[in-house]
């Protein structure tokens, strides 16, 4: 009796394994933020998995290169960003940052009654407070009831946009601006697109390489301290505390200096001793401050953004100091990491 129901158990497996050859099925899985993961087979028996809606790329493996480890993304949907919402005056916008990639402005106006009319101009900022901007594209719009346009193959990147309307008329005239963006995979500003095996290889080593090396630098992998000076007159300033026999070196991850209120020079340096009574060598320049930077009045530097290593100490067990040629108020900050 054992012996026939496991023939029989064996006999339904088959069965069932046989119909899901033949047959196409499909799973929906929930995840544990509520959106739902598709599980499905092709005719072939062969397993895809893909998202039920697609916001960016889609990953999915359905011929020989792919089968190999390859990966081809697909065009998910475009998004929509505002940057001016029913603007009825002439102002700007507040700036706002836009993922990176080919980008579409589009503005449109509408009133109630007679002709209406704007001038929508696009810019991109690299501070927040669109102090510094430069003109993207410009955009003038006029009709009776409505109308509308858009700015096309606008490729270069910015820190921040944000958008202004000039000489707005019209009864009731209200005005929106928004950017479209396109955040699937692949070639070209839309995304989207089959990449080839060859620089699909090129692509994944590449960015395993990229991986590589951020986890290789300390600045880019370990928390940074954050050291800011204020000095006053010309002397040599301990910058960091001593390592004392921990056989590590310090790392520069960002260095800056705000402008100063009259001409300075400035070196960068190391000291083999505690409290940098005679400098061993230098960072950025020379030893002295005559052989470091030279600042005119209300002149400053900033070097390195904090995700990458800038400048090393020497030789282990060292502390950094900062070399200042002139009673003239010197104020900034540097972030270091201590390790091999």
């Amino acid at each position: 009796m054992l012996t026939l129901i496991r023939t029989i158990g064996v006999a339904c497996f088959a069965l069932l394994f046989a119909v899901g050859l033949a047959h196409a099925v499909d799973i929906d899985l929930t995840n544990s933020d509520g959106t739902k993961t598709k599980l499905q087979s092709n005719d072939a028996g062969a397993a895809k998995i893909s998202n039920a809606d697609q916001t960016g790329g889609e990953h999915i493996g359905e011929n020989q290169n792919e089968e190999l480890g390859y990966v081809r993304t697909v065009g998910g949907k475009a998004r929509s960003y505002a940057l001016m919402t029913d603007v009825t005056t002439d102002t700007s916008s507040a700036t706002t940052i836009l993922p990176v990639g080919g980008k579409t402005f589009f503005a449109k106006i509408v009133g109630s009654s007679g002709a209406q009319s704007v001038t929508v101009t696009i810019w991109g900022d690299y501070k927040s407070t669109a102090t510094e901007e430069f003109l993207i594209c410009t955009m003038t719009l006029s009709g009776t009831s409505e109308d509308a346009k858009k700015c096309t193959g606008i490729t270069e990147d910015y820190d921040f946009y944000h958008a202004k309307t000039a000489s707005i008329l019209g009864t009731g005239a209200t005005v929106n601006v928004w950017s479209m963006m396109g955040l699937g995979g692949g070639a070209g500003a839309a995304g989207g697109g089959d990449a080839s095996a060859a620089n699909q290889t090129t692509e994944i080593t590449s960015l395993q390489l990229i991986d590589n090396l951020a986890q290789s630098d300390l600045c880019a992998s370990t928390a940074k301290t954050f050291i800011p000076f204020s000095i006053a007159t010309a002397t040599t300033t301990e910058l960091t505390p001593s390592l004392a026999g921990a056989s590590n070196y310090y790392h520069v991850c960002s260095f800056v200096v705000f402008p100063t209120a009259a001409a300075n020079t400035i070196a960068l340096v190391d000291d083999d001793t505690d409290g940098c009574a005679s400098v061993t060598s230098g960072l950025a320049g020379g030893i002295t401050a005559g052989t470091g930077g030279a600042f005119a009045a209300n002149g400053g530097i900033v070097m390195g953004t904090g995700g990458n290593t800038i400048a090393k100490t020497n030789g282990t067990n060292r502390v950094i100091c900062l070399v200042t040629g002139s009673a003239v108020q010197t104020s900034g900050v540097i972030s270091v990491v201590a390790g091999p």
